[in-house]
């Protein structure tokens, strides 16, 4: 088997896995160097999944946050709401609660061994960490 007929056989990860590795790594470029990303970007390269996967309620919520946090200050920026959205299209709702807990951990990992870090730190970094790492899991 070659290593692309590997990667996408049916025990391991589908195309859509693979897609939203690569979206989650430009989206993490973006939010360690602005702290944001072009929602342009986001729209773009979440908008092919919407035709393979249906709109579920908690892709429609996610997304009505991040149009809340683009609106009013919540502390947490309208592009993980955004993000959180695209995964919910290829993720269970238990999977995405698990994402958000194991991104948060890794958050305040971060926070506790780097003291010294700004206010604020990208969010997207820690989700796409989670992201992967629930992927790994799920292979065995």
């Amino acid at each position: 088997m070659t290593n692309l007929t590997f990667l996408f056989s049916s025990s391991q990860l589908a195309w859509a896995q693979v897609y939203m590795l690569l979206l989650s790594l430009i989206l993490t470029l973006y939010d360690c160097k602005y702290q944001a990303y072009p929602l342009l970007i986001w729209l773009l390269g979440s908008l092919p999944l919407t035709f393979f996967f249906p709109l579920q309620l908690s892709t429609i919520l996610l997304l009505l946050l991040g149009i809340l946090a683009e609106l009013i200050e919540l502390k947490i920026g309208s592009g993980d709401f955004f993000y959180l959205a695209s995964l919910s299209l290829v993720l269970n709702w238990q999977k995405l609660l698990w994402l958000i807990q194991l991104g948060s951990w890794l958050g305040i990992i971060y926070i506790i061994l780097f003291r010294k870090c700004k206010k604020t730190i990208p969010f997207v970094p820690f989700l796409s960490l989670a992201y992967v790492l629930i992927l790994l899991i799920s292979l065995f």
